[in-house]
């Protein structure tokens, strides 16, 4: 009985964090995304257009995009923690 009061509790667990990531990402504008050309509505001889120029240059971009964000986040908690020393 135990264990199966653990395996469910888990499990709703599991869905709570399935939710609320596909909502993070919704509100990212990250579903539904997989492809990285554009559509070339009307230009049927055209070669589509890429986006990015590889997978791994957009890896680059999002890690920079991360490491950008973080050292902000660090630099304005430095900041606060001076003003506050002030």
């Amino acid at each position: 009985m135990r264990m199966i009061f653990g395996v469910m509790s888990l499990l709703m667990a599991l869905a709570i964090v399935g939710v609320l990531g596909k909502a993070q990402l919704q509100a990212l504008g990250q579903t539904g995304a997989t492809t990285t050309r554009v559509p070339a509505e009307g230009l049927a001889d055209a070669a589509p257009t890429l986006l990015e120029a590889s997978v791994p240059a957009q890896a680059r971009s999002i890690q920079n995009n991360v490491r950008n964000a973080t050292d902000a986040a660090l630099q304005k908690g430095v900041d606060r923690s001076n003003a506050a020393q002030s």
